[in-house]
């Protein structure tokens, strides 16, 4: 989703819970990919730098943005950073929600039903280790300002 979307994946050895995410991630990519291709990209946190990489686009008037996880490496007691979200408005509230949860009905603790403050969100940062507990485990999010 950072860039173009593609699955590695053969649709013949597909399960229905499997071809149901696929769909459920091709129309996520589909409302996310303005912002993607013709926002601002923001490097977070570096592959290199630790065991956690993320990336931001948002768009000019810092109204819509994506947000990107990814654990790297297993985690041997090493804390996963807060993500400070260089992208958003400080002078703006934010709606979070989580696009890629495996079962949409229980979505992560990130996908909120409350205002986040883009100060909060640039200075302070989105705890996002719950949903790297995983080794692997990636995250993606959508901010909405309101």
């Amino acid at each position: 989703m950072t860039g173009r979307l593609g699955m590695e994946i053969q649709p013949q050895n597909m399960t229905e819970r499997e071809f149901e995410f696929a769909g459920r991630a091709v129309a996520t990519y589909k409302e996310i990919r303005p912002v993607v291709q013709f926002g601002d990209q923001y490097r977070l946190l570096s592959p290199y730098d630790g065991p956690v990489a993320a990336l931001m686009y948002a768009d000019e008037s810092k109204d819509r943005a994506a947000v990107f996880a990814y654990r790297m490496d297993y985690l041997c007691d090493q804390a996963v950073p807060k993500l400070r979200l260089d992208g958003v408005d400080v002078n703006k509230n934010y709606r979070i929600k989580d696009l890629t949860p495996a079962d949409p009905s229980r979505p992560s603790n990130l996908d909120g039903n409350k205002l986040v403050s883009g100060r909060i969100l640039k200075y302070v940062g989105l705890n996002v280790a719950s949903s790297l507990g995983r080794p692997y485990a990636s995250v993606a999010l959508s901010l909405t300002a309101e």
